[in-house]
């Protein structure tokens, strides 16, 4: 009966200490892959969707003179949406009217896919405008 007792303590001690291991899959919901071999793609393509950005874009809102740029960051998340829209230039309110600009963009996005399984990834479009006197 001690025997028993001792076993069943042992037993009881070993699942109530051990602990849970962290997913540490590199294919968690939370990971952004900025290189994939099968990267995300606009489902009308490349070029209907330059154009849809183009005419979001509203050139009276942006104040420039010569050649301005910024590059538009986003993630294209599993269900094929955008999220964390960001932009990085010169011209503040370039940068602003082009984040504005893709989150007007409701079509979805093909997501990226590794080994077979779709993830999150991360997208970067550069833009330039030319401002003519």
């Amino acid at each position: 009966m001690k025997k028993l007792i001792l076993l069943f303590g042992v037993l009881l001690s070993i699942s109530n200490f051990a602990q849970k291991k962290e997913d540490s899959s590199i294919l968690s919901t939370k990971s952004i892959f900025e290189w994939v071999k099968e990267p995300a793609v606009f489902l009308e393509g490349n070029v209907k969707f330059r154009k849809i950005l183009a005419n979001n874009i509203r050139t009276r809102k942006i104040n420039g003179t010569g050649v301005i740029k910024t590059e538009i960051i986003f993630v294209v998340e599993k269900d094929g949406s955008l999220s964390h829209i960001m932009s990085k230039g010169d011209n503040l309110e370039f940068n602003k009217e082009a984040e504005r600009a893709i989150s007007k963009i409701k079509t979805k996005w093909k997501p990226a896919r590794i080994d077979g399984n779709i993830v999150r990834s991360r997208f970067k479009i550069p833009l330039t405008m030319t401002f003519n006197k």
